[in-house]
This record gives C-alpha cells, structure tokens and sequence, in this order.
C-alpha cells in the first residue's frame, strides 16, 4: 500500500511539475516579418531560425514578396490594421507611411540595450529619423557600380576594364566610346561605324538596372550629381529637373538611348529584362548593386567583375548609396519581442551572416569586412562597393509623396525614352513638375 501511494505520489508530482512548466514558458508567440528579396530570403531564414532557438516561445513567420507586390500589399495591410510585426523598409515609401505613424519609435529601447550606434553610418542612421525620433538600425548597405563580362570585353580587345572612363553631356565623352566598342549588330558593327544598324542591335554596352526602368534615386540623381546639378531643393520639396545641370544629365542619357545606341529601348527592358539579358550575353555591362552579387556568382556562365561608375564633368565617381533597415509596425501584438529580433538582425549575431554568406554588405562595421572576405575566396574584389559608399554617394530622397512623384517621372520618362520623338525631355521634365511638385511642396516645404 504504502508502495502504492508512493508510486502515485510520483507521478503526481511529475504531472505537477509538466503543468508548472508549460504555465511557465507560456504560449508561443509567432512574429511575422516580411522580406522582398528572394535571392536574401536562406540567409534570412538562417537568422530567423537562430533567433527562435535562442528565444523559445517565439517563432518567426517569414513572408516573402517580389518587389512589385510587396508595397501594394504592405500599404493595404496597414490600412487595414493587419501588418507584420517587423517590416523590411526602404527610404523611398518610408516617410510616406509613418506619417501615417504606424512605425515604433526604437530610442528608448536602443538607450535601454546599450546599443553602440556608432558601429553604423551615420547618414544611414538619419535616414530613417524623423525629428529626433529613430525608426530603424541599418541592417546592410549598398552602392551602385558596374558588373561586366570580362569574356565579351576580352572580345572587344580589352584585357582589362578601362579605369579612366569620364563622362561628358555633349559628346559622351570615353565612357560612351567604351559603350559603343561593345555594342554590336547583327553585321558586326559599332554605332560609330558606317552602315551601323539600330534597328537590329545583338549586343548592347550597357543595360541600365531594371529595379524600375529609370528610378530618380539611380541615374538621375547621380549623373546630376556628378555633372554639379541636383534633383530637389531640400527647403521646398519641390524636383529640380529643369535646373539646367540637371536637365543635360537627362539629355545625355536619352541620347545614350537614342543617339549612341549602347542601352536596349525601353520596350525590350520591360519584357525582357536586364538580368536575363546580361545572363544571355545581350549586354556587356549592367549598372546594379552588391545585392546582385550572390545571384550573378550562382547564375553567371562567364567570367565578370566590378568597376566603379564613371568620373563625370565634376572629376569624380558618384554613385546612388542606400540602407535598409526592419521598422516595427505601431499594431503589433509582440513589440518588445519585435525589437528583439530587429535588434538580432542588426547587430553582430544577424550581420555576421548576412556577411558570410554574401548575402549583403553587413551595414554593422564589425562585420562588415566577412562580405567582402567571402568573395575574396572566390577570387573576386568587391571592395569597389565599399569604396564608392564612402565616396561621393548620393541618397535616394526621404521625401512624403516620393512613391507617387516617382511613378510620375517613370510615367512621362518612358514616353521621352522611347526614341519616336513624340514627347522631348524638356516637356517631359516641365510635365513632371506640373504633376508632381504642388503635392511634394505641400507635404515637405520646410
């Protein structure tokens, strides 16, 4: 009997103490995070997992978008009170949707952690800060620069890519000379040969990046840059394309189109693509990011490299900088647990990944230096991406409206673009404005 009792004493206990334990550790928490990158998403996914191991009772739901979908949705879910907890967030919707406010500001929790803000960049950091309040710590950053087949410049007798191409609005200078040396049709000529066939062109000299055809924050903003002119006054708002630096920066690169032929017409960029094109060998050399890096590694079937943009009218290389950072969404259930993970992902245990598996370029400077030490190991310098950053760099602008203003430009630049001479840059540009800039003034002037 007394065995008996013993027995069920036993397991009492051991009941007991099951049920204490489940009481303790609670319910499980499921964070949802939301990513448009699909080329970053098995990083992500390694980051997310470690992160649940370390803190038991919260999973990680990761919801991936491709890029033309993610801010239809995102902008939809806000509006309905169902958003992720944490948000992948790029500069150009971000001021337009907090002024909605639906981000947490994070500077009490940053004071609280101790985090050390100066492992970041400080124009990063700003980025994502409106008037003193942060949003955001940068988790990456990237440049633009130029990937070439280093197989069709050998082609075209180059045994090296050219370190001192410049650029110029009237004559293009050598850099269009370069472009037009790998720019061939169907006959083998160049556009600066006689009996040069446009119309029949199976290698272009560069293809623009077709993230959106011709975005403000790319070469608008950085040729403008780089020939002394600039996009938009800082104190009203308001786009600048008429500022007349400015406007030849957008005269040569319709001309680059249309005069020099080295870039495929706009129609072909929107049912191709510039990635399939220079996959295919169609184009010599893309204007992109180190964020395309892995996938060109993995896919590529020829031997490449990475050049620096050309020096402009002004006697420097300028390229287009940007940071990403995760914002936490002002309805989310779990904020302390979003912090947590948006701090993991920022800080050493997410960046040392993301860094080497060369993913991104770590924007956290102790782990910057794994990205570029991945490819190291694979033969490859991509250092250029580094260097340009902390160079001329130009910002994509953190402007309320910036979104809609920019579906304006592309709008009215694709009908100049398009080469048949029915809209002029001067009245696409004048057209912009008129669109644009009553909204821009009315939401920015300071």
């Amino acid at each position: 009997m007394r065995r008996k009792s013993l027995v069920s004493l036993a397991v009492l206990t051991m009941v007991l103490l099951l049920t204490s334990t489940a009481f303790a550790a609670g319910p499980t928490k499921t964070l949802r995070y939301c990513l448009w990158d699909q080329n970053q998403a098995p990083a992500y996914q390694t980051i997310l997992d470690n992160f649940s191991k370390e803190n038991p009772g919260v999973n990680v739901q990761l919801e991936l978008l491709p890029w033309g979908d993610y801010w239809t949705k995102l902008t939809t879910e806000v509006a309905g009170g169902d958003a992720p907890d944490l948000i992948t967030m790029f500069v150009v919707q971000f001021k337009t949707l907090q002024s909605k406010g639906v981000f947490v500001p994070i500077n009490d929790f940053i004071k609280r952690d101790k985090v050390d803000m100066t492992k970041y960049n400080a124009s990063a950091v700003d980025t994502f800060k409106i008037g003193g309040k942060m949003y955001g710590l940068p988790k990456d950053f990237d440049t633009q620069a130029i990937f070439y087949n280093k197989d069709l410049l050998q082609k075209a007798g180059y045994s090296q890519y050219p370190t001192d191409l410049t650029w110029d609005p009237v004559t293009g200078g050598s850099y269009v000379k370069f472009l037009q040396s790998l720019t061939v049709d169907k006959n083998g000529k160049h556009p600066n040969e006689s009996g040069f066939d446009p119309r029949d062109i199976v290698q272009y000299g560069l293809l623009p990046v077709d993230r959106t055809f011709f975005p403000i924050d790319g070469p608008v903003a950085t040729f403008a840059a780089a020939n002394g002119g600039k996009i938009y006054n800082p104190n009203t708002g308001a786009l600048t394309f008429d500022e007349r630096k400015t406007l030849e920066s957008l005269k040569y690169w319709w001309n680059m189109f249309n005069k020099w032929y080295v870039c495929p017409p706009i129609s072909v960029i929107a049912t191709t693509g510039a990635e399939a094109m220079f996959y295919s060998q169609i184009g010599a050399t893309w204007v992109n990011g180190p964020w395309m890096t892995l996938a060109i590694n993995d896919k590529a079937g020829f031997k490449w490299g990475i050049a620096r943009n050309p020096k402009g009218p002004i006697g420097q290389s300028v390229t287009r900088a940007n940071s990403l950072v995760d914002v936490i969404y002002q309805g989310s259930k779990y904020k302390e647990e979003a912090w947590k993970l948006l701090k993991y992902i920022a800080t050493k245990p997410g960046q040392d990944i993301l860094g080497e598996t060369g993913t991104v370029i770590p924007a956290y400077s102790d782990s910057s230096p794994k990205y570029l030490d991945y490819y190291k190991g694979k033969g490859l310098d991509a250092s250029i991406f580094v260097d340009a950053y902390h160079g001329n760099a130009v910002f994509p602008l953190n402007l309320v409206g910036y979104a809609k203003a920019e579906d304006i430009a592309q709008r009215n630049f694709a009908l100049a673009f398009d080469g048949l001479g029915d809209v002029s840059m001067d009245s696409a540009v004048a057209k912009i404005l008129q669109e644009a800039n009553p909204d821009l003034i009315k939401a920015n002037a300071k």
